[in-house]
């Protein structure tokens, strides 16, 4: 997650804007932001192509924010939020990091995860016997 973050996010072409995409709504929907912290940006190719030229610290799916969806993100104070100094933008940016809540998330899914995968399995099983009676049960009259 910290090198696709780094290498990754904020970049152009189809992969490097799934890789956005995700992360944006990682961050939006579980109120978090970058991996560890929002401290993962400082190094990241996204502030030092566009967020440096912009004074950006973090992207904006960082603050804390009202809005439909992580693609229509208005955040509550956007100067504050992307601002260098602590005390301002203490309260106005997801202090957290994504990878835990991210990690919880998935685990939380094992069950059904599993359950499915179970499900799957027993159905081919099944199609390949029924496909295997039916080949044995072919009559050869030709």
């Amino acid at each position: 997650m910290q090198r696709n973050l780094r290498g990754n996010y904020g970049v152009g072409g189809p992969v490097n804007q799934a890789v956005t995409d995700g992360f944006d709504y990682a961050q939006y929907t579980f109120a978090c932001c970058g991996v560890a912290g929002p401290i993962d940006y400082n190094t990241s190719v996204w502030i030092a192509e566009k967020g440096a030229a912009l004074k950006y610290q973090v992207p904006i799916s960082c603050c804390i924010a009202k809005g439909v969806s992580y693609r229509d993100i208005k955040p509550e104070n956007k100067e504050a939020c992307e601002s260098p100094d602590v005390d301002i933008w203490k309260g106005d940016r997801n202090e957290k990091g994504c990878y835990e809540e991210v990690k919880r998330v998935i685990t939380s899914a094992n069950g059904i995860l599993i359950g499915v995968g179970v499900g799957i399995a027993v159905l081919e099983l099944l199609g390949m016997l029924f496909a295997i009676c039916l080949c044995r049960n072919i009559d050869y009259d030709i």
